[in-house]
């Protein structure tokens, strides 16, 4: 998908430049049908999450953002998911807070990573069945941004 990127604002045939992070959590309901409830949220054990989110199912998203380092983030995201249970309330509470949703277990958790395309450890996405939801990007010329 191609979006024109206007500062942080994405309208479909986005322009980018810049901070994938920002303009993502900007645009979380047009790349994800999700909202955010939490950036940088603590998890025990170490680390934060870039973003969580909740999307229009009530599913929670783990969101992770990776320019070159693929094999990390994928460790960060199966680490933060296995520490979920640890942290349910919390997460609900922001659902329910930030977003109005209520959290529905049931389905799951989606792990999101953004990953810069061409970067190294790309391929091995493909190929890790992490069932991580990779959602791969480019900045182009004047303020654009390409999402596949």
């Amino acid at each position: 998908m191609l979006y024109k990127l206007d500062g942080t604002a994405l309208t479909p045939c986005v322009s980018g430049g810049g901070n994938i992070k920002k303009v993502a959590e900007a645009n979380l309901q047009l790349l994800l049908d999700a909202k955010q409830i939490a950036s940088g949220l603590e998890f025990t054990g170490g680390g934060a999450v870039d973003t969580v989110a909740v999307d229009s199912e009530g599913r929670v998203l783990l969101i992770e953002y990776e320019g070159k380092d693929v094999a990390n983030a994928l460790f960060r995201l199966n680490f933060y998911s296995e520490k979920i249970p640890e942290h349910e309330e919390k997460l609900e509470k922001l659902a329910r807070d930030k977003a109005g949703k209520k959290v529905s277990w049931d389905l799951g958790v989606r792990l999101v990573l953004f990953v810069e395309m061409g970067a190294a450890g790309e391929e091995m996405l493909a190929k890790s069945g992490s069932g991580v939801e990779v959602k791969r990007y480019m900045f182009l010329d004047k303020g654009y941004l390409l999402v596949d």
